[in-house]
């Protein structure tokens, strides 16, 4: 009986040395479909808005409309885990972006996301996302007799970052890689970039949270004519709150701001890059109510770009544009964990 005795209590020491492994998982998922009308699918300039109209250059313009009405359909899937007092997750995201009158213009996205906690407070984040076929507009093809051919290219963006609390504030900074692979015939186009970003975020009360962000991007493409090559620095403030009164009301607004300066210094053969700079903004308000496991969202975005040049005067007239996009949505999360 003393070494039955002996040995249970032995193999209660080695359990209690053992670290603490949470077999049980949680799969959590969620669904969002929205409607959308964008009344500058293509954001054409108010000049190309006007030639569109006129029918003058269809093989530049071949398309129904310049203004559509869209649907878009989102999922993802998170697989979250534990072992020992770390939990982390494991997510794939994915949205498909249709329009009725243009469907060339439809593209979609995929995104994988490893998120694991590593200490108290923090966590370190990656995330690969790959987005194929992705239309711009048509464009003269420099090796193609100036012939309008479309413009599409593939995106993959790695990312590696880190989100650490402190107390009401969270900070996480992120470094991402990013290719973007055009079509041979618009291979000089093709774009290699070093982005990096900072957020941070403040609670200000239960229900009001803040944020601010800075962006960094560094994008070298192969050129040599045209070298859409650039520099460009942003900032992004959001704020979303919660009433205490209304929790089923949530409200989000969004405002960001780029400046891309382009670094080429040909203006004698690419004088429409050459010391030109866009500045672009972006406005964005989001409302919603939920009800029980489905939210219903509305939402309204604006962006426009100014554009200028000191060797091409006319590229006010090409380059800026005002756009605007309203949606109607749903979003359907069975789970009330962490998102």
């Amino acid at each position: 009986m003393r070494s039955t005795s002996s040995l249970l209590a032995l193999l209660v020491a080695a359990a209690a040395a053992q670290p603490l492994v949470r077999p049980l998982s949680r799969t959590d998922w969620y669904a969002r479909l929205e409607a959308s009308y964008d009344d500058n699918l293509f954001r054409y300039s108010p000049d190309d808005l006007a030639l569109f109209r006129s029918g003058t250059e269809p093989a530049r313009f071949p398309f129904r409309s310049a203004d559509d009405l869209g649907f878009s359909a989102a999922a993802g899937i998170k697989y979250r885990y534990a072992r020992g007092r770390h939990w982390g997750h494991l997510r794939l995201r994915t949205r498909l972006n249709g329009y009725l009158s243009n469907w060339p213009k439809s593209h979609g996205w995929g995104k994988l996301e490893l998120v694991q906690r590593t200490w108290r407070g923090g966590r370190l984040e990656a995330g690969l996302l790959w987005m194929p076929g992705y239309l711009v507009r048509h464009y003269r093809a420099r090796d193609a007799g100036s012939e309008y051919r479309e413009c599409r290219f593939n995106e993959y963006l790695a990312t590696v970052g880190l989100r650490q609390r402190f107390g009401r504030l969270t900070v996480n900074p992120e470094y991402g890689w990013e290719a973007d692979d055009y079509l041979p015939v618009f291979d000089y186009y093709d774009t290699r970039a070093h982005r990096g970003r900072l957020d941070l975020d403040y609670e200000v009360a239960r229900g009001l949270d803040v944020t601010a962000g800075y962006r960094l991007k560094l994008a070298r493409a192969r050129g040599p004519v045209p070298d859409i090559s650039y520099d460009e620095h942003g900032f992004q403030v959001s704020v979303r709150t919660r009433p205490v009164r209304w929790p089923r009301l949530e409200i989000a607004a969004r405002y960001g701001f780029d400046r891309r300066g382009y670094t080429t210094a040909d203006a004698e053969n690419d004088p429409a890059h050459a010391g030109r700079v866009d500045l672009v903004s972006e406005a964005e308000v989001e409302a919603g109510w939920r009800f029980d496991n489905v939210r219903l969202v509305l939402g309204y975005a604006l962006d426009w770009r100014e554009a200028a040049s000191p060797h091409l005067e006319s590229v006010e007239d090409i380059k800026q544009y005002r756009r605007g996009v309203l949606t109607l949505g749903a979003v359907f999360r069975p789970d009330t964990g962490e998102r």
